[in-house]
């Protein structure tokens, strides 16, 4: 008998478990939406300062295109933070600054893509982290 009410208890916890995950789930993503234009634009700012540094990478060895990919890196990097400044117009600086972090993503990628870097289970992981904190960090607005 006492086996029996333990299982159901144990049922019951489980079910108020997932009913709390889903709440959790839930507010997560409507502070998510509600920082939603900051957000994506906080992308578009990972991705121009990333694509930025990525153009220094890409020097030549002579000095007239070593200035034009200094000065290319430099307009690139400077539209991301010009789209940074602007993003935090639409979100807490808590939640938007995290997203920047998935420029080391874009960074990874660009890496793999174009100068044959490769990509370790490691690298793998950290990815996976990388985007989890960024979603519960995105996610954790709540007041």
């Amino acid at each position: 008998m006492i086996c029996r009410e333990l299982l159901f208890l144990e049922k019951i916890i489980k079910v108020l478990y997932n009913v709390f995950t889903v709440l959790a789930e839930a507010a997560m993503f409507v502070n998510i939406r509600k920082n939603l234009k900051g957000i994506l634009l906080m992308l578009l700012c990972a991705l121009a300062l990333t694509m930025g540094q990525f153009v220094w990478k890409l020097q030549t060895y002579s000095l007239e295109q070593k200035l034009f990919y200094i000065a290319l890196g430099l307009f690139i990097y400077g539209i991301g933070a010009f789209v940074m400044l602007f993003a935090y117009r639409f979100g807490s600086v808590s939640v938007l600054q995290p997203v920047n972090s998935v420029g080391y993503i874009y960074a990874l990628i660009l890496g793999a893509l174009v100068f044959g870097e490769a990509i370790s289970a490691v690298k793998l992981a950290g990815i996976v982290l990388i985007v989890a904190g960024v979603v519960f960090l995105a996610g954790g607005d709540g007041k």
